[in-house]
């Protein structure tokens, strides 16, 4: 049995939910703060009371059921403080709180780790800056315009409103000036363009212990890492064949089953959980599921390995026209026909090669105009799919890949796509020295690329 205390209001006048494990007394509580709906969260709330484990969760502010202005990223760490002292002086806390929370509410998460016993971030979503620009500074467009549209500047969401739009004019995102999209979405959003000029925030530290659960297939995967890397306390990162929601990216042949791991991230937080509370935690590291696999890599990265891949030439990138971006885990062959990119494959493996890192490609390019270069890695495989693995964006010719865990089969190699554009996941460059999100003018760009070179890591 579980009990369930709603819409409590806590210092600052911001409203979460209280559960509680029966029969009463002091337990350990989880805090989840979050922009997304606190009564989102009741099912798995009364799981973990079940457990006997409280949980408070609060709508920050300015969102649902809280009172107030949310400006995004703002007030999270005064917020959140404000609830954990209000957490400890209850009569049900034991004094051990765990900040817990997906995605911006991993955030939210992260800004009380040094109140609390620990942290569980997971696909954290970690600023304005890390949402709207990848590690090179590139601008991201498809999810940045998705989250403004349902989420800010508003208090409750649009669900939909994005897609729904698309339908209907599907030129929506080619939009110029990119920062004026959202009059061509009929929105008012004043936080939308500000946000592509937020400073890159410092690394976000503390030295309660953390666990870290990333998606390889999340677009925020860089910043997951970068948060295990840089935390100063005791932190556990587990990399599974995720997507930003965690479900999994994969199913098999008969699509009725998934392909990959059958453990779910949640199996992982209650493990970190229970260990912690119990007073021993699990030892600081990294997991990494393999790509086609039932195994996990306890390691991150190892020796490295330089792939020469095959293909040279020359192309006329047009914004106009940009090269596609796709989402996830999917067939990219499809591309190969297109004239705007240069394509360098390796030899096919001969043996089973597990690749546990960072991929690496570098090149010797040209251009006549100024522009950004994009690589994007995928395996093509015997029957002629080629699975997206990952993509860089930079404006020189050394490209540094998300993380990636895969073991290649044989028969399979692995495939190196230089481009210009990969749209409409990322804002399109101008090809002129104007800003590429204030831009009113497009022009095509002549590249040369020769000497593609793919370094892996090895586990």
């Amino acid at each position: 049995m579980t009990a369930l205390l709603g819409d409590v209001t806590v210092p600052g006048g911001l409203v979460g939910d209280v559960v509680l494990p029966s029969p009463r007394g002091r337990h350990p509580v989880l805090v989840i703060r979050t922009p997304y709906g606190k009564r989102g969260h009741l099912a798995e709330a009364h799981g973990w009371a079940r457990r006997g484990v409280a949980v408070v969760v609060q709508d920050v502010r300015g969102r649902h059921e809280s009172p107030g202005r949310w400006r995004p990223y703002a007030d999270e760490r005064a917020d959140g403080l404000a609830l954990v002292a209000w957490v400890r002086d209850q009569p049900w806390c034991d004094g051990r709180i765990v900040a817990y929370g997906s995605s911006y509410a991993a955030f939210c998460a992260v800004r009380m780790a040094d109140a609390v016993t620990g942290v569980i971030a997971a696909v954290p979503a970690l600023g304005l800056h890390e949402t709207t620009r990848e590690p090179g500074g590139a601008a991201k467009l498809y999810s940045h315009a998705w989250w403004w549209s349902t989420y800010a500047d508003c208090r409750t969401d649009r669900a939909g409103l994005l897609d729904q739009r698309l339908a209907a004019d599907p030129a929506a995102l080619a939009h110029l000036p990119v920062t004026g999209l959202p009059d061509r979405l009929g929105l008012r959003l004043p936080g939308f363009a500000p946000a592509w000029r937020a400073p890159e925030r410092p690394a976000l530290s503390a030295r309660t212990p953390l666990l870290c659960v990333a998606g390889l297939y999340d677009p925020f995967l860089h910043h997951a890492v970068e948060l295990w890397r840089s935390w100063d306390g005791p932190a556990s990162l587990v990399a599974g064949p995720w997507q930003h929601d965690l479900g999994l990216a994969h199913r098999d042949r008969n699509g009725d089953r998934p392909l990959l791991h059958r453990e779910r991230a949640a199996e992982f937080v209650t493990a970190w959980l229970s260990a912690l509370l119990a007073g021993q935690p699990e030892a600081p590291g990294a997991r990494l599921a393999v790509e086609s696999t039932r195994t996990w890599a306890n390691v991150f990265g190892g020796t490295t390995v330089d792939l020469d891949l095959k293909g040279a030439g020359t192309f006329t990138a047009d914004p106009a026209d940009p090269f596609p971006s796709r989402m996830g885990p999917v067939d990219v062959a499809g591309d190969a026909d297109r004239r705007d990119a240069v394509t360098a494959v390796g030899e096919p493996f001969t043996d089973p090669f597990t690749a546990v890192g960072r991929p690496r490609v570098r090149f010797a390019g040209s251009r006549d105009t100024p522009g950004q270069w994009v690589a994007r890695l995928s395996e093509e495989r015997p029957g002629g799919t080629a699975l997206q693995l990952g993509h860089a964006l930079g404006h020189g010719t050394d490209l540094t890949l998300p993380p990636l865990a895969h073991r290649f089969a044989p028969g399979t190699r692995l495939r190196v796509e230089i481009a210009a554009h990969h749209f409409p996941l990322h804002v399109r460059h101008p090809h002129t020295p104007a800003d590429p999100l204030t831009a009113t003018a497009l022009r095509p760009s002549r590249r040369e690329v020769d000497e593609v070179r793919l370094t892996l890591e090895t586990a």
